[in-house]
């Protein structure tokens, strides 16, 4: 069950969304990257993790109840380098 109200939205590929379980910073954004046959939702972080490099290349498959907009937190999008 979510912490915070389950979010309805089906993000588009591409969009930065927060977790409900991970920590409301901008290193914990994940990108979407595509939908399951059955639906859920395909993302992986969006920023180099310097503690968990790997979480960057892993792909995380998460009902979109879970996946909340970033500026739900005020959490800024920090700017590309």
């Amino acid at each position: 069950m979510p912490q915070c109200p389950a979010n309805t939205t089906k993000w588009p590929i591409g969009a930065l969304v927060i977790h409900d379980a991970d920590a409301k910073a901008p290193h914990m954004l994940m990108r979407v990257t595509g939908y399951t046959p059955k639906g859920l939702c395909q993302t992986r972080y969006a920023f180099n993790h310097h503690k968990w490099p790997k979480f960057k290349q892993k792909t995380w498959t998460n009902d979109i109840a879970y996946l909340h907009d970033p500026a739900r937190f005020n959490i800024e999008i920090p700017s590309a380098k």
